[in-house]
């Protein structure tokens, strides 16, 4: 398997310019490309926070017939990297959505506002992440094989908790190369398996199975899960890292 260079000591997983790069396919078809992206510390409005990004767009013969192109940006608190914000910009087959939500666990409240100003204000009894901010949340965890990690995972304008299982090691290839990784998937619900939020694809939200390497980088080289309109899934295609000196990143 792949080694990637080691971490400095005292620092988090992943730094400002680190940029994961993925093949899309869709029900086994070659559909297109998606990036996960640390893009450093932000200021948006009263909140702070380290930003992260995520892009799909579909390519080749798939574009033809169902268009994909979504962005997703999380403001993650830089202590515990739960989500203060997020904004979502998804356009699938026929479907366009630009939302924004802001958590504020103080004043427990969350507030939802759709293309056009509608706004939605609810309930909010805890720190949450969103789908995104869930895939660097569970990079810092000490993760181990047989490790079980109950995480509130916000989706469809409420708090879920989202219990996930790690397993392995377990050998994934990918075009990038060979790793070895911890397998984390939802472990089996007591009730309904809980559905994709819509704003990832079904690569993201607590849904999806999500194998991450078991150094102490706990990059996510693969990412399979299912949308609406079917199965798709994620292989790591070249990795960005960004000069980091001992201590970047670590936490507060």
């Amino acid at each position: 398997p792949l080694r990637l260079p080691p971490l400095p000591t005292g620092s988090r997983p992943f730094a400002a310019g680190e940029v994961l790069r993925y093949a899309v396919t869709f029900q086994g078809f070659t559909a297109g490309e998606a990036t996960l992206a640390v893009l450093g510390p932000a200021t948006i409005g009263p909140q702070s926070g380290l930003l992260v990004r995520y892009t799909a767009d579909s390519r080749g013969i798939v574009a033809a017939f169902y268009r994909l192109h979504d962005r997703v940006e999380a403001l993650l608190d830089p202590l515990f990297l739960f989500t203060r914000r997020y904004e979502s910009w998804i356009e699938q087959g026929r479907r366009r959505r630009h939302r924004i939500v802001t958590f504020d666990p103080a004043a427990k409240r969350y507030v939802q506002t759709e293309e056009g100003g509608d706004t939605t204000t609810g309930p909010l009894d805890r720190d949450v992440v969103d789908g995104l901010g869930l895939v660097y949340h569970l990079r810092v965890k000490p993760l181990q094989a047989g490790a079980r990690l109950t995480v509130p995972v916000f989706r469809r304008r409420e708090a879920a908790l989202v219990t996930l299982g790690a397993a392995g090691p377990v050998t994934v290839s990918t075009p990038a190369g060979r790793f070895e990784t911890l397998e984390v998937k939802p472990a089996a619900p007591e009730g309904p398996r809980p559905r994709a939020s819509g704003d990832d694809g079904g690569l993201l939200g607590g849904t999806a199975t999500i194998w991450f390497t078991t150094d102490p980088r706990r990059i996510p080289v693969r990412l399979a899960g299912s949308g609406k309109a079917g199965s798709i899934e994620a292989r790591l295609t070249a990795i960005e890292l960004p000069t980091v000196r001992a201590g970047d990143g670590k936490i507060p």
